[in-house]
């Protein structure tokens, strides 16, 4: 898997494979390949979706796409992939036969309580937290996180965000706060003074 994600960076760096990113990616693979060590960490289940959190340039994304394409090469498994920016702008994106804004309609498939594919939502917080439906103030993520967690354990779902975990209440309120735990494997990366800033380098 290192092997991998030094050709799927993103940036124009690949990543560094240091110390802290190989306790990420054993994390991840303990918990792809289902191994007993992925539980000895404190909290972690295999039904729960992973949550990679930490400074910016940490690797996350990196991570996560190298995770979905060894699920959908290897083990078969459809993984979809979508910023939470794009989430908003499905949201948003206009009909033009009806000329209203899509709206619910146009993130359903990610609210779907019975979804057989495991999501990935990368950059939570980046997007617009709450927008405007005809007035009416929306927060897409918070919902669709809402609806995912009332499929679970059966919908799978992922995150990566550059949010502390105190901050996803202060922005998406007690319930997601509350639901996230539940819902949610935590992996830290990029929180030492020393993290590297993978494109940087």
């Amino acid at each position: 898997m290192n092997e991998i994600i030094k050709s799927r960076s993103e940036g124009l760096n690949t990543l560094v494979i240091n110390d802290e990113m190989k306790k990420a990616i054993n994390v991840v693979c303990q918990y792809m390949n289902r191994e007993p060590g992925f539980l000895d960490n404190e909290g972690f289940e295999f039904r729960k979706g992973l949550w990679l959190y930490g400074r910016f340039g940490s690797g996350k994304t990196v991570l996560m796409l190298t995770y979905k394409r060894v699920r959908e090469s290897l083990f078969k498994t459809k993984c979809g992939f979508k910023t939470c920016v794009e989430m908003n702008e499905a949201f948003l994106k206009m009909d033009v036969y009806i000329n209203r804004i899509a709206g619910e309609d146009g993130i359903k498939t990610f609210k779907n309580r019975q979804d057989t594919i495991e999501r990935i939502f990368d950059d939570l917080g980046e997007e617009e937290i709450t927008i405007s439906n005809f007035g009416n103030k929306y927060c897409v993520m918070g919902s669709i996180l809402s609806e995912r967690h009332k499929g679970f354990p059966k919908v799978k779902t992922h995150i990566t965000t550059n949010l502390r975990r105190d901050q996803v209440g202060e922005l998406y309120g007690g319930r997601i706060d509350s639901r996230m735990y539940e819902m949610f494997n935590f992996i830290l990366l990029g929180a030492k003074a020393d993290s590297i800033d993978h494109r940087k380098q």
